[in-house]
């Protein structure tokens, strides 16, 4: 055993020995960024996909339907210049109303500049009724406002906001502080109050309707983006007849969209490994095929001082996954800048909430994918090395 013992660390020590050796040349170098790269590219992507895996639909309330103008995805917080609903509160008041409906809500959601006493960024803010039998818009529990926007009926407006854990996270506040949404509308934070689902990470403002409409100019004819209705299925055919030309999304349907979009998410995460491997292997084979090549006469060396085929193989196998192990973990270090970069400054410059999630899996895959791409790439160099020959040492 201690004789098996000295023959691994003397095996160990000439690949350090050889490795510190070649670690002065440019081709080793090469590989190791190569194998960064590549790992660093394959992390990255495949924390965007988990973020997207594990992401809600923005549309997550507990409505059963969202009525809009049409052209609408259901699925999208943020409203474009598209068609409106006009009347809604009165809309939104008779299908509350109705026998067939549990409860409705107008919204309408801009993407405004929030400004707090200690930082200013843009949010999306979300203006809705509360009271009206939909307790949550877009994951955030409207338990915190008036019942029945004040405002809209003559009287003062109320100024109330309350705030995802995201938005309460990127502006920095709590319950009672002020904010100031577009420069003309002042709110308090009555609440931070999320349902804890992954949409409470988008930065989302929820004010009373009629306040946003006087900021964004959509008091005029009354109008909103969608009605987000409770009830069966039997609700239906009364909000079609509500509005000529009106859509109306079935929001439990979603959730097979959801799935659908899971499974991108992992195939553009398995796409990222293979890529990340084929790269890594293809570089580091053409780079540590250099040095190998060029290292002929030192394994021809040890084959004449009688170093047996299967020990060289051995060293060179222990060489080739250091180097790959060293661009693994620089990679893996790559990977976590970018991705913190994503996420502290790309994300909320947007608008959104953290888009790339990193579990322990995802760090220790960086080195695991590193080695076995040294594995893979150990063969070629075998075949590439030839390990030179007595004849050639006595040459050189």
């Amino acid at each position: 055993m201690s004789g098996r013992r000295a023959r691994w660390g003397g095996l160990f020590a000439i690949a350090t020995d050889r490795l510190a050796y070649q670690l002065r040349s440019w081709g080793a170098w090469a590989s190791v960024l190569a194998v960064a790269v590549a790992i660093c590219l394959m992390l990255t992507v495949g924390a965007v996909a988990l973020g997207l895996a594990t992401a809600d639909e923005i549309d997550s309330t507990n409505a059963d339907y969202r009525l809009d103008a049409g052209n609408a995805a259901g699925t999208a917080v943020v409203s474009t210049d598209r068609p409106r609903l006009g009347s809604v509160h009165e809309a939104a008041s008779a299908l509350h109303d109705h026998e067939t409906v549990d409860g409705a809500t107008p919204v309408l959601s801009r993407v405004l500049r929030v400004e707090s006493a200690d930082d200013s960024e843009y949010a999306i803010v979300t203006g809705t009724v509360a009271g009206m039998g939909v307790d949550d818009v877009y994951g955030v529990e409207t338990t915190g406002l008036t019942d029945g926007d004040p405002a809209h009926d003559g009287d003062e407006p109320t100024g109330e906001a309350v705030l995802s854990t995201g938005a309460a996270e990127l502006l920095g506040v709590e319950a009672g502080d002020e904010l100031v949404v577009s420069n003309d509308l002042t709110v308090t934070v009555e609440a931070v109050a999320d349902t804890g689902t992954p949409t409470g990470r988008l930065p989302i403002v929820v004010v009373q309707l009629s306040e946003l409409q006087a900021v964004t100019g959509a008091d005029e004819g009354d109008r909103a983006d969608a009605i987000l209705v409770a009830g069966g299925s039997d609700a239906e055919p009364v909000l079609e007849s509500l509005y000529d030309e009106a859509e109306v999304t079935d929001l439990s349907t979603l959730g097979v969209a959801a799935a659908s979009d899971d499974g991108q998410a992992l195939a553009m995460a398995v796409a990222a490994f293979v890529v990340g491997t084929a790269i890594g292997t293809l570089f580091t084979a053409t780079t540590m095929g250099m040095v190998v090549a060029a290292d002929r006469p030192a394994f021809a060396t040890l084959a004449a001082i009688g170093v047996s085929w299967r020990s060289r193989s051995l060293i060179v196998a222990i060489q080739t996954c250091a180097l790959t192990l060293l661009g693994g973990l620089l990679g893996t270090g790559t990977a976590a800048a970018v991705i913190a970069v994503l996420n502290r400054l790309v994300a909320p410059s947007v608008g959104l909430g953290p888009i790339a999630e990193t579990t322990g899996l995802l760090w220790v895959a960086g080195p695991t994918v590193a080695l076995l791409i040294g594995l893979l790439t150990v063969p070629y160099l075998l075949a590439v090395s030839a390990f030179g020959s007595t004849v050639e040492v006595m040459r050189g």
